[in-house]
């Protein structure tokens, strides 16, 4: 594997906040953590980086000694909780630095989408930092450390193209087990075991980890989540599982379309009709360059062409790296342009009650002579014959 030079990230940004105008930034979210730190935290976190100088970490204190040894991190790591809250923490932090009246940045949250990221700042802690840092000016950090983070490196690229592959193995092992009167539960777990056996660290979604949804469970109207339940997938149903693989701290999303059973219903076969030919549609429309909406809407106009608009959303994914929570969000009215070297989660979703739905959860990078797939598995729908 390429190696993650660090301390190139934290110039980067640096440079980005002089240019923004912050004398601070207090980095709270998973992604960006993960991204200067190069290990996994789980824990409430602060990377309390100025514009000038050295940062800190900010660790709660019954995993300070493991950052320490393991992180990438050359810079002090300090540890919170021992008699001082969070903000209490960030606030003594940020008081050695000497700010007044400057203008700090924080991870409040994106204007776009409305997923929640790991580890934006909460109200609570908003309130209780401007109670304690009156004269500061608080700025929202994310728009513009999405614009980093959005854009990969070439060692990025090769973890993403790792995780795809796991990604891969895990839907490859989950079709060999589908069988009817197997739950689905049981195929979670096959996919669980298989994506760990190929190195993924951690199964990211919050959405119970790797999804498995069949019959009338995968035809929630617009329901974009199935956890898997110990419903026994039976003959003559679709099945949906979507897995979410980590590698070395990069994220993969696929998602896999199944039909258990000899004869495909024309209804059934309507939908993987509409559904692959608009997947199709939407990897040969994205480009360097391309406005987002458009392709929203030329993906939503196809499904619209074949009836199923009421089934469907305009959203066709997001963006993909140390999180999944960022730049691009490919939804409606979002203006911006898809560039070179964007890795995203394309996706393509259309939910009919009482007969069932199909699911796109597709790696995809954006390069200069259009979109990538990733992953190896067709983006089709399988079917697997009794």
């Amino acid at each position: 594997m390429l190696k993650i030079d660090y301390e190139k990230r934290l110039i980067k940004l640096q440079q980005r906040m002089r240019k923004e105008g912050w004398s601070g930034y207090v980095a709270t979210r998973q992604a960006i953590t993960s991204w200067l730190l190069g290990i996994f935290v789980p824990w409430r976190t602060a990377l309390i980086i100025p514009a000038e100088g050295n940062p800190i970490a900010l660790i709660w204190r019954l995993d300070v000694s493991r950052i320490r040894n393991e992180s990438f991190w050359p810079y002090e790591v300090n540890s919170w909780g021992d008699k001082e809250s969070f903000t209490q923490a960030v606030t003594n932090e940020l008081t050695k630095y000497n700010f007044k009246n400057e203008k700090i940045a924080l991870d409040i949250g994106s204007p776009i989408t409305q997923q929640l990221a790991p580890g934006l700042l909460i109200a609570s802690e908003m309130l209780d930092l401007q109670q304690k840092l009156p004269l500061v000016q608080w700025v929202n950090a994310v728009p513009v450390i999405e614009e980093l983070l959005s854009i990969k490196e070439e060692a990025e690229i090769e973890r993403l193209r790792k995780a795809a592959e796991i990604a891969d193995y895990g839907m490859e092992q989950a079709s060999l087990a589908l069988e009817p009167g197997v739950t689905e539960n049981y195929i979670a777990g096959v996919v669980e075991k298989a994506i760990r056996e190929k190195g993924s660290e951690w199964s990211w979604s919050t959405t119970q980890g790797t999804e498995v949804g069949s019959g009338e469970r995968t035809g929630f109207l617009k329901g974009v989540t199935q956890p898997a339940t110990e419903k026994i997938i039976n003959k003559n149903e679709l099945v949906i599982v979507d897995l979410h693989p980590m590698y070395q701290l990069y994220l993969s999303d696929l998602a896999g379309n199944f039909y258990i059973g000899n004869t495909l219903p024309k209804e059934i076969k309507k939908i993987a009709d509409c559904w692959e030919e608009t997947v199709e549609l939407l990897l040969k429309f994205i480009k360097p360059g391309k406005e987002i909406n458009d392709v929203v809407n030329k993906g939503f106009s196809n499904i619209e062409k074949h009836g199923f608009s009421k089934y469907s959303m305009k959203a066709f994914g997001h963006g993909l790296g140390t999180c999944a929570r960022i730049e691009p969000y490919i939804v409606e009215d979002n203006h911006a342009l898809f560039k070179e070297k964007m890795v995203i989660a394309l996706g393509t979703h259309i939910y009919v009650p009482k007969i069932g739905g199909m699911r796109l959860e597709l790696p995809v990078l954006v390069t200069k002579g259009g979109a990538e797939p990733l992953s190896k598995w067709p983006s089709k729908l399988h079917v697997k014959t009794i």
